[in-house]
């Protein structure tokens, strides 16, 4: 008789739990969109007495014992949804365990050609990023270094470089969460590699072994081509000079290299700015200073991976606002080009 008893009982609670079920599940009356905030270690049952709260689903219970049944209890995600009175409960919990979250708050920031990593900084801060962290993620070469998937992994051990992330930020427009970490932000600023080697040749490796020139030579190179050029076509002249001036030992004697040097940028150097004692300094070392110098873009990039072989040796801007150059083999013949600027 007990047993029976037992076997009615357990009936009566399984047919009154499909009833619920079914009753239940169906999406409570109106359609009013609401705001759902759930916070990272929330329960179950909490969650759960939210969305009744909020009018989502009709009872909590059911809808712990539903996300507990089906296996997703576990799966639930914290975060700030939008959701619709007229869900049905599986509707709901799909979005809670997927984590289909509302769109985070983003901030548009646009990174020029040749800016450096300090420039870079100063615009990131105007728009309300961390100054400081900034600063302080951007000097933290061994994580860079660490990062095999970035194009930071190219950064060398032993350069004495000012700051480890110069030339490695790809200079585009982008979207930022504003609520990203430093860390998160020059990740998404370095990540963009992929766009810039969609502009460049397939074998652009190729081509770089055969310069003999590493990666962050590369770079480098670029750097220089991009803080000397504003027209287009005398991009690959003027990384093919630097490259000639190289192999003669020659230093290369470019102002913008001793402009990155100094503590604070000139607007105009002077004789004894040139003297300074940096790495950077290319009127005092015959070579490449140790890093690059700003962000170069993807057509400095080309012109120094494929530089016009020349016998020019020297090159001076031209005083007619074109932006343009003289070119020169001979320093007598350089000093006639300078000549005629200064008299412009």
């Amino acid at each position: 008789m007990k047993r029976v008893l037992a076997w009615v009982f357990v009936c009566c609670v399984v047919g009154m739990g499909i009833w619920i079920g079914v009753r239940e599940t169906t999406p409570p009356s109106g359609t009013q969109s609401v705001r759902v905030h759930i916070a990272k270690g929330t329960n179950v049952g909490d969650i759960a007495a939210l969305l009744e709260q909020y009018g989502v689903v009709r009872r909590a219970v059911v809808f712990s014992l539903y996300v507990r049944y089906t296996g997703q209890a576990p799966l639930l995600q914290a975060g700030t949804y939008v959701l619709r009175q007229g869900m049905t409960i599986a509707e709901v919990a799909d979005v809670l365990q997927t984590g289909k979250t509302i769109e985070r708050s983003m901030v548009r920031i646009t990174i020029p050609e040749g800016y450096t990593v300090m420039q870079t900084i100063d615009v990131l801060a105007s728009k309300g990023f961390d100054k400081h962290a900034l600063m302080r993620e951007a000097y933290d070469a061994h994580y860079w270094r660490a990062q095999s998937q970035l194009m930071t992994r190219f950064i060398p051990e032993h350069a004495p470089l000012r700051v480890p992330l110069e030339g490695y930020i790809v200079p585009q427009t982008y979207d930022v969460p504003r609520d990203a970490s430093a860390r998160a932000v020059w990740t998404r600023l370095i990540a963009q590699w992929d766009d810039v080697f969609a502009q460049l040749p397939d074998d652009w490796n190729v081509t770089l072994a055969k310069q003999q020139m590493s990666v962050h030579e590369w770079v480098t190179l670029a750097s220089l081509v991009e803080r000397e050029v504003v027209v287009d076509e005398e991009r690959a002249l003027v990384a093919g000079v630097i490259v000639h001036r190289l192999k003669r030992r020659m230093p290369l004697q470019i102002d913008a290299t001793v402009q990155y040097a100094l503590p604070v940028p000139k607007q105009r150097l002077l004789h004894a700015d040139l003297r300074i004692d940096s790495p950077y300094n290319t009127y005092r070392n015959p070579s490449l200073p140790p890093g690059p110098i700003a962000s170069p873009g993807a057509a400095a990039l080309r012109a120094a991976l494929n530089p016009t072989p020349t016998d020019y040796l020297y090159y001076v801007t031209k005083k007619d606002g074109s932006g343009a150059h003289h070119f020169a083999k001979t320093y007598n013949e350089h000093r006639k080009y300078i000549a005629m600027s200064k008299k412009k």
